[in-house]
């Protein structure tokens, strides 16, 4: 090729290049988001074990996902003890098909005897769909005054 021809073809390429260039714009690219899991089935089957005194309140676990994707639960419990106790929450999370999904941990202090109170529990993301949990409640031991 002629370089008189060469530069011909090389200025009638520019208007086109620069079109391209123009017509990417300079919005930035966007990637496309995954489907959105669920985390939470519409109905979670609850059971509880543990030594401590106290009882799940019928109806009073509330399940919910914050904006850092932790699981919080709310629920309230009722002590039988005949004093007040420190109480220890833990529940192992399941999906579908029994598999451990994550847990939640969380107290109270000072549960009173013969009364209800409020814990709250949270964890990490779980690893798929919590369709079940097991509550484990313990009591957690004052500490021993050291004599002065």
């Amino acid at each position: 090729m002629k370089p008189r021809t060469a530069t011909a073809a090389l200025r009638a390429l520019l208007p086109a290049l620069g079109l391209l260039v123009v017509a990417c714009g300079d919005a930035p690219p966007t990637v496309p988001l995954a489907a959105p899991t669920q985390l939470l089935a519409g109905s979670i089957g609850v059971t509880q074990t543990g030594d401590a005194p106290v009882k799940i309140a019928a109806g009073s676990v509330k399940w919910s996902i914050d904006n850092a994707r932790l699981v919080n639960v709310g629920l309230t419990v009722h002590s039988s003890a005949a004093k007040a106790v420190t109480v220890s929450g833990r529940a192992s999370l399941y999906d579908k098909a029994g598999k451990p999904v994550g847990d939640v941990t969380g107290g109270a202090l000072n549960v009173q005897p013969n009364s209800d109170a409020q814990l709250f529990l949270s964890g990490p993301t779980p690893n798929g769909t919590v369709t079940s949990a097991t509550f484990e409640f313990t009591t957690i031991p004052a500490s021993t005054p050291i004599p002065g």
